[in-house]
């Protein structure tokens, strides 16, 4: 057993990190029969217009000619400009319609282009890794933004797509073109677009005829009427603190929120049924989930390392909770899983990776509430939990805010934690039933009612 448990860490080590591997390119050669005049290198294409292939130079303002011996630059070749530290701007003559794949990769002093008035197509990486990119403002020609073709520019901030782009954009990719600009505040999109589009001023990407958010930011409001939170729609924005899921939305996406760090709150509403591989990984200032009851299937990894998340609902329509679903939340110490769940994969609850001895721990008395016969009492004991049936489960008591079935002090001093925001041992659904006079609300006023309870003095309310 942990043999196996190393290895299926192992997987999951290899799966995530696949994430950020494949995103980094495979430099492509390329067999040219390449001209050189003055610091660059180019082809002749069949119109008789030269792609430049290599640039010797090392300016650091780089002009780039509209023509090279006599032949008009139409387009800038794979690796042409690639690692070319020193460039921190560059111009783009007007008679260039295409920027290669990898064109300007790894120019990581790149801080302004200006774009050819005629450019129709960047291509896959063509400015990925440049992460002092300020800012892009694309004409309004462009008709195509490549997979990854920003990725990792951390400088950009503000966004705005032109109306003629309708190629990629991500849309039917793993990567795309926004992927890892973890500072961008601002997405926009030109209104005559056909193909994506902004509405309501949401600040985000969408996908018009699916209705698919593609991009989204710390600012995004995510309007009714959106389906599918696309893969990786708000990946590695940590300025993201918290989110509203609107009842349209049924798929919130692969990695769609991974390493948002400063995510709190998330309100999900009923309509969801899928939340897919990896989608809230690493949200570690999540608190509290709760997973509303249209959700069907819960991916692997889906909360993988929210480390503090404490407080976790499962609605009851879930019937599948993926492989390390909850795994790394090491101060989710109980859970409650409802008859739905068909299936619990391996190492999905109460199970936490120790570096030091490279494998898995069981948090300490880790607790799963469930029915007999149930997925949860065969994951309870295959993996040596404990297992409470809440078929013999009594009734919480008004005023037993620690759960234990006794109204005492401890009750009062959980209150009191939760309302002055310090670590309680309680889940929130269990300390509401200290909600003494019924408002919705825990205030002072209810640790006052516990009080003259214990102390045996008159009250308008029924405790116990």
């Amino acid at each position: 057993m942990v043999k196996q448990k190393r290895l299926i860490h192992l997987l999951a080590s290899v799966f995530i990190s696949l994430s950020v591997f494949i995103t980094t390119p495979l430099f492509i050669l390329i067999s040219t029969n390449a001209i050189t005049f003055s610091d660059y290198e180019f082809e002749i294409l069949e119109d008789d217009t030269a792609k430049i292939t290599k640039y010797n130079g090392n300016a650091s303002k780089l002009d780039i000619p509209g023509s090279l011996n006599g032949y008009t630059v139409s387009e800038i070749g794979v690796n042409a400009f690639s690692n070319c530290v020193p460039i921190d701007s560059v111009v783009i003559p007007d008679s260039v319609t295409k920027i290669s794949s990898l064109a300007f990769y790894g120019c990581s002093s790149l801080q302004t282009v200006k774009f050819s008035n005629n450019l129709a197509v960047i291509d896959h990486y063509a400015f990925a890794e440049c992460k002092s990119l300020l800012n892009v403002d694309f004409p309004e020609s462009l008709t195509t933004i490549g997979d990854s073709s920003f990725y990792g520019c951390t400088g950009l901030t503000d966004i705005f797509i032109p109306k003629n782009v309708s190629g990629y954009l991500k849309f039917g990719s793993k990567y795309g073109a926004f992927y890892g600009c973890s500072n961008i505040t601002s997405f926009k999109v030109d209104p005559d677009n056909k193909y994506f589009d902004s509405r309501e001023d949401c600040n985000a990407i969408i996908h018009t005829a699916s209705n698919t958010l593609l991009y989204g930011c710390a600012n995004t409001i995510i309007p009714n009427g959106i389906t599918e939170i696309y893969d990786q729609a708000f990946a590695e924005h940590k300025d993201l603190k918290k989110i509203v899921i609107p009842d349209s939305v049924t798929v919130i996406g692969n990695y769609a929120f991974e390493n948002c760090t400063s995510l709190e709150e998330i309100s999900f509403d009923e309509g969801l049924a899928r939340i897919d591989i990896s989608a809230f990984h690493n949200c570690s200032c999540l608190k509290k989930i709760d997973i509303p009851d249209t959700v069907i299937n819960i991916g692997m990894y889906a909360f993988l390392s929210c480390d503090n998340l404490k407080d976790v609902r499962i609605g009851n329509q879930v019937k599948n909770i993926g492989l390390a679903a909850f795994r790394d939340c090491s101060n989710l110490s109980k859970i409650t899983i409802p008859k739905s769940v068909e299936y619990i994969n391996e190492d999905a609850l109460g199970y936490v990776w120790n570096s030091d001895k490279q494998d898995l721990d069981k948090v300490n008395d880790y607790t799963i509430y469930g029915y007999t016969g149930t997925a949860a009492e065969t994951y309870a004991n295959n993996n040596g939990f404990n297992f409470i049936d809440l078929n013999n489960v009594p009734e919480p008591k008004s005023g037993d805010a620690d759960g234990d079935g006794e109204i005492t002090v401890k009750d009062v001093t959980e209150v009191q934690f939760y309302l002055s925001n310090m670590t309680t041992q309680t889940d929130e659904e269990t300390l509401m039933y200290a909600d003494i006079d019924k408002n919705g609300r825990l205030e002072v006023i209810d640790a006052t009612w516990l009080q003259r309870y214990l102390a045996e003095m008159p009250i308008p309310y029924m405790i116990g």
